[in-house]
């Protein structure tokens, strides 16, 4: 009977080889599909309800490229799904700024800036002014 004999040195140089190389092709994605995935991938968390999730996705996709109007638009959308008008504005404003033709931005950033006003209203806390002290907060 013939014994196994283990695999050789050959065996596992080739393994390491061709492990580095398929690890290397999934890193050298052009940065145009990276940050078309990322925001791919946040649409879909923002379909979930997941704006954290979606946030995160569409901030890695603005370091790749800041003027980025998809990722900036569904940033816009993803902050004013957290109620965050204020960021939702800004991101959107840069979105218009770069795009100023677009009535889609527009639409969306008319939709935001009225909720900015409410919302930043209602996170004042109530003021009183005493006459003898200046205002007091009560």
């Amino acid at each position: 009977m013939k014994s196994r004999a283990s695999p050789g040195p050959r065996f596992f140089a080739v393994l390491v080889l061709a492990l580095a190389l398929a690890s290397a092709a999934a890193c050298t994605q052009s940065p145009e599909v990276k940050k078309q995935k990322a925001v791919e991938r946040a649409e879909a968390y923002l379909k979930d309800g997941k704006a954290n999730e979606a946030v995160i996705e569409l901030r890695n996709a603005l370091q790749i490229d800041k003027d980025y109007v998809p990722a900036l638009r569904a940033l816009g959308r993803a902050y004013a799904a957290k109620s965050w008008y204020a960021d939702a504005a800004r991101e959107l404003g840069r979105a218009q700024t770069l795009m100023p033709d677009s009535l889609e931005i527009a639409g969306e950033l008319g939709r935001v800036q009225p909720n900015r006003a409410t919302a930043s209203w209602r996170r004042r806390p109530e003021t009183r002014w005493d006459c003898t002290c200046g205002p007091f907060r009560g």
